[in-house]
């Protein structure tokens, strides 16, 4: 398997060939520990509107549909604000990590 590690998202972009009418942005519908935070804003900032305990152990939930025109596509999840472990479920199946 290639290693992305260090490229910027556009290089891992096109060696997969995703088109850019493709794509969609999550940014809203999140929540930390059962609240809703606004990301893509660590729990710390204001602008996360966070105003629970953060906790050693964070975990995020959203709910999406992935779009009709995507149909036999391969799907490519981009976090691009985690900086520690991650593990990655879909429809509570672990899909990654």
């Amino acid at each position: 398997m290639k290693s992305f590690i260090g490229k910027k998202l556009s290089d891992v972009i096109s060696h997969l060939e995703l088109s850019k009418e493709k794509y969609v942005i999550l940014n809203d519908g999140w929540k930390l520990d059962g609240h809703e935070i606004n990301v893509p804003y660590p729990p710390q900032s204001s602008l996360a509107d966070y105003p629970y305990k953060v906790n050693d152990k964070l975990t995020y939930e959203m709910k999406f549909c992935i779009p009709s025109n995507f149909d036999d596509e391969k799907v490519l999840l981009h976090f691009g604000a985690v900086d520690q472990i991650a593990k990655v479920s879909v429809n509570g199946q672990e899909v990654g990590s």
